[in-house]
């Protein structure tokens, strides 16, 4: 019996990841075939938690909940110090 939940449980958790990959799969794809028509995809999106070094963002438009890691961003990081003579 316990060789079985083991079992029925290992497929069910197998099945939810297989289906998490899936949605994210069919998301690269759209984002890529929409940046090749048109450019770069620029959305609205509403940041709902904040950590060390990331955020969590939610995109209406295609309802989706992502993590954005800041070290991973790909800007320019430069810092511009303002001295106090200049006005």
């Amino acid at each position: 019996m316990l060789a079985q939940l083991i079992f029925y449980y290992s497929k069910r958790d197998s099945a939810k990841l297989a289906q998490e990959q899936s949605i994210h799969l069919f998301l690269c794809v759209l984002i890529s075939d929409l940046t090749h028509r048109y450019g770069p995809v620029i959305r609205q999106a509403k940041v709902i938690n904040v950590l060390d070094a990331a955020f969590d963002v939610y995109v209406p438009e295609f309802g989706i909940e992502k993590r954005v890691h800041v070290d991973q961003m790909p800007i320019d990081v430069s810092v511009a110090v303002l001295s106090p003579d200049i006005t």
